[in-house]
């Protein structure tokens, strides 16, 4: 259940035990088939459509909503004909899809891509994929389920700790995307509900559920919201182009020093957004360069894949002998800065033996050797085989 009043510290939140009874948990509520207001997670079966008015036990009375009646309000806020001019679909078109997605029971899916690379590509993507869950068929025979993920290597591993190190610098505070916070931990909520004001709604889009948003970084910057940048370093990345619109909004502000006063491009590249940085740093592309990915939702397996330089990088080389690229600029400016976990010394093992990270080489082989380790069993001994289809040596 959601709160849909317009009241400050309760807006929008979802209705948990804990408004309901102070010793409560803070666990979200649902209706049941009885009618009755009982925890989510010991309700099997719930009512999908719910409006109700309940009194909290401070006397203040809230109109409170299933997520499904909000849904289905916030569909039916536009006809079908208005949608219809909105997309340029035929409204018989539309029909015919979802005709077509519906008939087969759970036996049917939905998936999204490039298409949501976008400004609005969060909601997007987000509507998109949430047709998987109104026909139920999420982890069943003929509908979608999760990845069979991958093996990080990049952690502290079996063999390396490529994680944790002494002297560690996290990074503190809100994002500047507004992704993996939510708004009710902001100042700008804080500094309206303490004067007394409806806090809602913000001046930009919040995403608690998200990882990152790229699309919002930039823009956020320029804009100083929720904070402005002193410094953006970019890598393979070009939202001037990406992004539709963004360009005609974003460019010249981008150019203006006083929103964003360094801009510092590391791309194999030049192109649209990276022309205008303030330093371009070199990089090297995919058969220069080592990495380390896993493959898209749709393989059942876990599973990651290796990659590693086929030809020498075309990029100068650095004063070490390394070629230019992104990782060289990190650990080149990691130890000008003094920065812990890098150069001597940096890398430790499951044994508390210590290792240099002086080039790309000494991070992305050990990462290797903890991928090697993760499964059930550790990999096979490279043969001679191996080494010749791989040419690593």
């Amino acid at each position: 259940l959601v709160i849909t009043d317009d009241q400050p510290e309760l807006a929008g939140q979802h209705l948990t035990l804990a408004h309901l009874n102070a010793e409560g948990a803070s666990e979200p509520v649902v209706v049941n088939e009885s009618g009755d207001v009982v925890a989510a997670s010991g309700c099997p079966r719930g009512a999908l459509f719910v409006t109700r008015q309940l009194t909290l036990p401070d006397g203040r009375s809230v109109t409170v909503k299933s997520g499904f009646q909000l849904l289905k309000e916030s569909a039916e806020k536009l006809t079908l004909t208005q949608y219809s001019q909105q997309c340029g679909v035929a409204e018989d078109k539309i029909a015919a899809l979802a005709d077509a997605f519906t008939r087969h029971g759970r036996k049917a899916a939905v998936i999204t891509h490039g298409g949501m690379m976008a400004g609005n590509g969060f909601y997007s993507a987000w509507a998109v994929m949430m047709l998987n869950a109104l026909i139920g068929n999420l982890s069943l025979e003929g509908g979608v389920f999760v990845g069979g993920g991958k093996f990080n290597g990049a952690t502290d591993g079996p063999r390396y700790n490529l994680e944790s190190f002494a002297g560690k610098v996290k990074p503190k505070g809100l994002s500047i995307a507004r992704s993996k916070t939510a708004y009710e931990s902001s100042e700008e909520y804080r500094s309206k509900a303490a004067a007394g004001v409806s806090p809602y709604p913000a001046r930009a889009p919040w995403y608690p559920f998200v990882a990152g948003q790229l699309t919002e970084l930039l823009t956020s910057a320029l804009e100083g919201y929720p904070y402005p940048l002193k410094a953006w370093i970019s890598n393979m990345t070009n939202p001037l182009y990406g992004v539709p619109g963004l360009r005609a909004v974003a460019e010249e502000k981008l150019k203006d020093p006083q929103r964003l006063p360094l801009f510092i491009a590391i791309d194999a590249f030049m192109n649209e957004t990276t022309a205008l940085a303030d330093y371009i740093v070199p990089d090297t592309h995919n058969f220069e360069s080592w990495g380390f990915s896993a493959p898209w939702a749709g393989v059942a397996s876990k599973a990651t894949t290796a990659r590693w330089p086929v030809v020498p990088a075309a990029t100068a080389k650095t004063a070490d002998g390394e070629p230019a690229s992104m990782e060289a600029f990190c650990i080149a400016v990691a130890k000008r800065l003094n920065l812990p976990g890098f150069g001597e010394n940096a890398i430790t093992d499951a044994q508390g033996n210590r290792y240099p990270l002086h080039r790309a080489e000494d991070y992305y082989l050990r990462m290797a050797a903890n991928i090697a380790f993760m499964g059930n069993a550790p990999v096979a001994e490279a043969i001679s085989e191996d080494l010749t289809l791989t040419g690593v040596q």
